[in-house]
């Protein structure tokens, strides 16, 4: 049987790659910032407070940030391929259960749905870079997918805003299944398996949880987390409180929704390319 294809085969390949890989990392931004325009009209058709329909955020983020933990050892296992392809499926599975729900708490439960599936696409994507760049090149590949996904938070709300209009907030959810269908073709299509069978090696939970602690005890890595985690929570605090502020109290659309989301979008596609300008120029020690 011959070995299975890797990025390193051409340039051609290489670029394949990044590209299926920033398609793929701009699936959880799309499940974040698309749906926000249809928030205010949810809270109606459910009879729900405020609270409850921007737990359908806070639900999501926290469901994505448990299962970050698990598909990197899921991968390493069983391979890139068939946990980005499941999880895949599995998120068009419950995009459609949001479309059917019928009061919030059922909507709240496929949000849940989507987070503890999205979050594959970004975990085993940055584990596919790792394996087939390293060093400054891994870093400007990283920054070119980093491109990909700021360019989402803009791009999402738009389509959003749009279908709402047009045709009413379970719209948006058809659109995420169709979108992570589509994903799924391409990537089975297109994306190699970029982690061999050989070097593949099962999870151990009490191996794992020791690797964890060393990570946590880590005083650097510790520095570099805290400060990403700042960053993005100020930014999900503004994404949270976004339909509110801009419905209310100044007076807004859902089709004005996205176009207020670009200079947020133009700062993180100017840090990414920035990011990549500057790889290789730094000491990593």
């Amino acid at each position: 049987m011959s070995p299975p294809r890797t990025a390193g085969d051409s340039s051609t390949s290489a670029a394949r790659l990044t590209f299926t890989v920033a398609l793929l990392t701009m699936l959880a931004p799309f499940s974040i910032d698309s749906y926000l325009p249809s928030l205010p009209d949810i809270a109606r058709e459910f009879a729900a407070a405020d609270w409850q329909v921007q737990q359908t955020l806070s639900l999501y983020l926290l469901a994505f940030a448990a299962t970050t933990l698990i598909y990197g050892p899921l991968s390493d296992a069983y391979g890139r391929r068939v946990v980005v392809l499941t999880t895949l499926v599995l998120y068009a599975i419950t995009s459609v259960g949001c479309v059917f729900a019928s009061n919030v708490h059922w909507l709240l439960a496929m949000r849940i749905g989507q987070g503890l599936t999205a979050s594959a696409t970004v975990v085993v994507g940055r584990a596919i870079v790792r394996d087939a760049f390293s060093g400054a090149a891994a870093q400007r590949v990283m920054s070119q997918i980093m491109l990909f996904f700021s360019l989402a938070p803009a791009v999402a709300p738009i389509i959003g805003g749009y279908l709402h209009e047009a045709y009413g907030w379970r719209s948006v959810f058809w659109f995420l299944a169709v979108v992570a269908l589509l994903l799924c073709g391409w990537t089975a299509w297109r994306l190699p398996e970029t982690l061999a069978a050989a070097d593949r090696h099962p999870a151990h939970p009490l191996a794992l949880a020791a690797a964890y602690g060393r990570a946590l005890m880590h005083g650097r890595f510790m520095l570099l987390v805290l400060s990403i985690a700042f960053c993005f929570g100020g930014l999900f605090l503004y994404v949270a409180g976004s339909p509110a502020l801009l419905y209310r109290h100044l007076g807004y659309g859902a089709d004005d929704f996205g176009y207020l989301f670009i200079p947020v979008v133009a700062g993180l596609m100017g840090g990414a390319y920035l990011s990549g300008r500057m790889a290789g120029h730094f000491s990593h020690d």
